[in-house]
């Protein structure tokens, strides 16, 4: 096992903490391993929990997740400690993000009712998603412009001026795009954020 003072150690935690190391890598290149094979972190876990997980390094760009189990199905949220956008694939196809809801005002919670659903909490720049027994997930990132922007309303102003509908429209023909390659991911107080993605034409099509 390579030490967990060399950035390689993973924490899954709910309650409690738990460290794992990945196994050993004998060639090293400083305090990082040489990296000439993928490193796994076998983890026992609690079936309908849900896990944090944090890694003592930096946080790989691809990360794959697969869960072994009779039955039932984990919760996971991944922080990130850089800026991207990442897509969850299950079987090589992307699972949609979770869209933000109006009525809600928010993006709604996971269910656990499907294997790669996923959402992005932009507060605390972190991934989350369910994956259920026997179900293989992979997350790579995605080549979207993540971006923000605040306004000078009340978030009361904002939603009963059409909020999120509204906003995408005249965004994007400000940008002379189409309003189906916008995505807003998060909207909260401060005076109003909105926080959003623009895809490449095409990436975002249902």
């Amino acid at each position: 096992m390579s030490p967990i003072s060399d950035n390689n150690g993973l924490v899954i935690s709910t309650e409690n903490v738990n460290k794992l190391n990945q196994f050993r890598e004998h060639t090293c290149d400083g305090i990082y391993p040489g990296l000439f094979r993928l490193g796994r972190f076998p983890a026992l876990v609690g079936l309908n929990r849900f896990y944090n997980i944090e890694f003592s390094g930096t946080v790989p760009q691809k990360l794959l997740f697969k869960l072994q189990a009779p039955k039932g199905f984990i919760k996971v949220q991944v922080r990130y400690d850089y800026k991207n956008s990442f897509a969850v694939l299950k079987n090589d196809v992307v699972v949609d993000e979770m869209e933000f809801n109006n009525q809600l005002r928010a993006v709604p919670a996971l269910t656990g009712s499907f294997c790669g659903e996923n959402k992005f909490n932009t507060i605390q720049n972190s991934l989350q998603f369910t994956i259920q027994k026997g179900c293989t997930l992979e997350v790579i990132p995605r080549n979207v412009v993540r971006a923000s922007i605040r306004m000078q309303w009340t978030f009361y102003e904002f939603f009963a001026a059409g909020g999120t509908t509204n906003f995408v429209d005249r965004l994007a023909g400000s940008l002379n795009i189409h309003a189906s390659t916008i995505k807003v991911v998060a909207v909260y107080e401060g005076s109003v954020i909105v926080a959003f993605e623009i895809f490449e034409s095409g990436e975002n099509d249902d």
